[in-house]
């Protein structure tokens, strides 16, 4: 069995290479037969805040994710079944409008089924409730911001 911070026998170092060496890097891969047979990625937590924004950028509502709990409960990346989700860019900023919310909904399902502390079913029910209210009103915009 590897060491804790290892994969495979491989010594746990900080890559001094390119972004692709850092993705490997904070992307720790561990098989899992789900039933529906892909692959279950931990990532090192990743703060991604949540923001409802006007047109302007005025913003609405707010919740901040500093344990990275978000980042945690996202699907694969390679999972084609949550497009809407695999769009939501850990490291830089990605915006939905109120037309792609009924998908985004539809989707979010997944992040209220991994959710099992009461800490990610809150986190999970705060940005599903600023999601519906992006839905719900004109000219506003459902803003993730990645690390």
């Amino acid at each position: 069995m590897p060491a804790h911070g290892t994969e495979a026998g491989v010594a746990e170092e900080t890559p001094t290479h390119g972004l692709e060496d850092i993705r490997n890097y904070l992307l720790v891969r561990l098989e899992a037969s789900f039933s529906q047979g892909f692959e279950i990625r931990y990532r090192v937590p990743m703060g991604i805040n949540v923001t409802l924004i006007t047109e302007r950028g005025e913003e609405l509502e707010y919740i901040g994710d500093p344990k990275g709990i978000l980042s945690q409960l996202l699907p694969p990346e390679d999972h084609s079944t949550y497009p809407f989700l695999n769009s939501i860019d850990l490291y830089g900023d990605t915006v939905f409008n109120r037309i792609q919310m009924r998908h985004f909904l539809t989707e979010w399902e997944f992040i209220e089924s991994q959710a099992k502390s009461d800490e990610e079913r809150a986190y999970s029910v705060a940005v599903k409730r600023m999601a519906a209210r992006c839905y719900c009103e004109v000219h506003t915009y459902l803003k993730f911001l990645g690390d």
